[in-house]
C-alpha cells in the first residue's frame, strides 16, 4: 500500500481488517477495561470487529486507538501487544511465509500480502551501502501522533514473526525510530535486543542481510502455493466502499 496517492480518500476508504482493534479490545479484557466507549459514534461496535469479514477506514481505526490508549493502565501498549503475536495470528499470511522456501521469500511475500492484515504502516525494504537490510515503515502525517504506538506494534509484531521463522536467536542490527525515546525505553532494549536509535530521520529494522539466504525447515511447495493463492484472492476483494457502505454491510450480512 502506497500512501503517497490518493492518500486523502484513502483514509475514509473501509478496507482495513480489524485485526489491531481486536487485539486492543482483547489487551482491555486483560485489565478489565470497558472498550464500549471507544466505538461511541464509530458506526462500529467491540462485538461486530471479531467478524473477520468486517472492514474498517483508516480514520475509524486510528481514532478508536486515540481513544483507546489513555484507557489502558500500562506504558508501551503498543510493544504489549506486539510480542503477544506468532504465526497464528498472521493467518494465511503466515502460513505462506512458514511454508515459503527461504526467509527472504518469506519476508517477500510479506510485502506483497501485508494490506491483508490491515496494517496501519506501510512496510517497505531498502538496502543499505553497509550491506545491512532496513525494513521501513511509514504512515499518513494524520497519525502522527499515534507513531510510537504504531512503530511499537509493527516493530514488535514484525520480530516475533520473524524469530518464529528463523529462530529465537533472530535480532536486528538495530532500530531507528523517529521520534524522542519514552520513559519506559529500557522494555525496547529488554524486546528487541539490540541497539535502539531515537529521533530519527526514519522508523526502520536494521537486519543483518545474510537472514534472508536462510532455508526453512518446514518449506511444502504445495501448502505454500494454496496459501499464496488464497492470500492474493483476499487481495483481490478488497473493496474501495466507504464508512457508511461498510456500516450498512455489517448490519445485513447477519440477517441475510
Amino acid at each position: 500500500m502506497r500512501w503517497k496517492t490518493g492518500l486523502g480518500n484513502r483514509l475514509l476508504v473501509a478496507n482495513l481488517p480489524t485485526n489491531m482493534l481486536c487485539g486492543l479490545v482483547l489487551l482491555a479484557g486483560e485489565f478489565g477495561v470497558n472498550a464500549e466507549s471507544w466505538f461511541a459514534g464509530m458506526r462500529l461496535n467491540v462485538q461486530e470487529i471479531h467478524d473477520p469479514q468486517a472492514r474498517v477506514s483508516y480514520r475509524q481505526a486510528s481514532e478508536i486507538i486515540r481513544r483507546a490508549l489513555p484507557t489502558l493502565p500500562i506504558d508501551g501498549v503498543g510493544l504489549a501487544m506486539g510480542e503477544k503475536q506468532n504465526g497464528g495470528n498472521f493467518g494465511l499470511l503466515g502460513l505462506a511465509m512458514k511454508t515459503a522456501p527461504t526467509f527472504g521469500d518469506a519476508v517477500q511475500i510479506g510485502l506483497e500480502y501485508q494490506r491483508n492484515l490491515g496494517p496501519l504502516m506501510d512496510l517497505d525494504v531498502q538496502d543499505r551501502e553497509d550491506g545491512a537490510l532496513a525494513v521501513v515503515a511509514t504512515a499518513p502525517e494524520e497519525a502522527a501522533d499515534l507513531l510510537p504506538f504504531l512503530c511499537e506494534e509493527m516493530f514488535a509484531s514484525t520480530l516475533m514473526l520473524a524469530r518464529e521463522l528463523a529462530g529465537p536467536y533472530f535480532r536486528p542490527l538495530w532500530l531507528e525510530l523517529g521520534y524522542p525515546a519514552p520513559r519506559y525505553a529500557r522494555r525496547y532494549d529488554d524486546l528487541f535486543g539490540c541497539e535502539i536509535r531515537f529521533n530519527q530521520t526514519q522508523h526502520a529494522m536494521v537486519v543483518d542481510r545474510r537472514w534472508l539466504e536462510l532455508p526453512f525447515a518446514s518449506y511444502n511447495p504445495v501448502t505454500s502455493r494454496q496459501a499464496l493463492a488464497l492470500c492474493q484472492a483476499q487481495l483481490a476483494a478488497m473493496s474501495l466502499r466507504g464508512e457508511t457502505t461498510a456500516a450498512v454491510e455489517r448490519q445485513l450480512r447477519p440477517r441475510l
